[in-house]
């Protein structure tokens, strides 16, 4: 039986990875859970899957009271306090942001397998994470549906001989419609395939996401950013390539469906029983395009943080997300998010092999400086 915490499990990575928890209860335990944005969510798995470990944002006496016998931890220390938990096997990591970061260094540092949808900690502090993963052999399995198609395909080809890998986007909302000043936060909300999180879907709507996960995929893959290509794909069906030196292109599709990679990523190496209907191509289209790099300015500009590295990428995010969370309360435009970003960007001085402490300082005084920005 393999003992599993689940951090964010009341978010939308969450709920598929319990639906793939329920569905094998004979193989997997959920001993640790924790879920900040929805208490009464929280309650229902807590009811359904009874783990001994519940982390709450704060204490809450209320809540405490329904579960007794059970052990709490509260705040972002309790998120580090659980994912090194002695009693638990694998760590699956569905918390968003930076909140993830070192709950993701204590699960590396305490021997767990660890499955993760956190692309924030990647983004921001890769050099080291993937240093401590090396170091301890730590088993780091990616859940999104392109890191995932990539890290599956590569463990079937000889790493030798890959040449390029490519991460597909649908385009979001406005692959064939304009951004201007009279973009709604409904329009915005509308993704034609993935159903995510208000951030992550802003951030598909502006291809940051998909910048995000170039510079994910360079610490991952151990891939030069020129090795890293972007199309779009309306029918995000084909989730990842991989181009090898003879010019062969592998590719890995599936129907949208987050609990497929989840799966994939909970049995590995092995492979899961079938999740959902197999794809069936008779019928189907599969169109490919490049990006429209003027349109989407954010996905260059996530290219050019991931090439100078040290602390741009950290600096990248903590911008992105706080200009992103106030489009999404109404305080500014969302045609002005990228040029937001790029003038919060250009008064960073970079510095390389930045420490953690300097990564996380950066993310604090970027997000001061977008707050001075958004209220003046």
């Amino acid at each position: 039986m393999e003992r599993v915490i689940l951090l964010g499990a009341t978010g939308s990575i969450g709920g598929s990875a319990l639906d793939i928890l329920r569905a094998h209860r004979d193989r997997f335990e959920l001993v640790g859970v924790s879920g900040w944005g929805n208490k009464e969510r929280l309650a229902e798995i807590a009811s359904e899957f009874g783990p001994r470990y519940i982390c709450l944002r704060e204490e809450s006496r209320e809540f405490m009271s329904r579960f007794p016998g059970k052990e709490f931890l509260f705040g972002c220390g309790g998120l580090d306090q659980m994912a090194a938990l002695t009693d638990a096997d694998t760590v699956i990591m569905a918390v968003s942001g930076t909140a993830g970061l070192m709950p993701t260094l204590s699960a590396i540092r305490s021997g767990k397998r660890l499955l993760t949808a956190n692309k924030e900690s990647i983004v921001c502090a890769g050099e080291i994470i993937m240093d401590e993963a090396a170091a301890r052999d730590t088993e780091l399995v990616p859940l999104d549906s392109e890191h995932n198609a990539i890290f599956n395909l590569l463990t079937r080809i000889d790493p030798d001989t890959v040449s390029e890998i490519t991460l597909t986007a649908s385009g979001g909302p406005f692959r064939e419609k304009p951004i201007d000043e009279t973009v709604t936060l409904e329009q915005v909300l509308d993704h034609p395939t993935w159903d995510m999180g208000r951030y992550i879907t802003a951030n598909s709507a502006t291809l940051m996401n998909k910048g995000f996960e170039v510079i994910e995929a360079h610490h991952l893959f151990a891939m030069e950013y020129e090795q890293i290509r972007v199309m779009i794909h309306p029918q995000s069906l084909v989730h990842g390539m991989v181009r090898t030196s003879d010019g062969s292109l592998y590719l890995s599709a599936s129907p949208s469906d987050m609990r497929i990679p989840i799966s994939l990523a909970m049995f590995f190496p092995g492979l899961p029983p079938q999740t959902g209907e197999p794809l069936a191509l008779g019928g189907l289209t599969f169109d490919f395009a490049d990006p429209d790099w003027v349109k989407f300015p954010m996905l260059g500009l996530a290219y050019e943080c991931g090439k100078a590295g040290g602390l741009m990428p950290a600096a990248l995010n903590a911008a992105n997300e706080t200009i992103v969370h106030a489009f999404l309360d109404g305080k500014v435009p969302f045609f002005r998010i990228p040029e937001m970003v790029a003038d919060v960007l250009d008064g960073v001085t970079n510095k390389s092999a930045p420490s953690l402490d300097e990564i996380l300082e950066t993310d604090t005084r970027i997000r001061v400086v977008c707050d001075e920005m958004i209220g003046g």
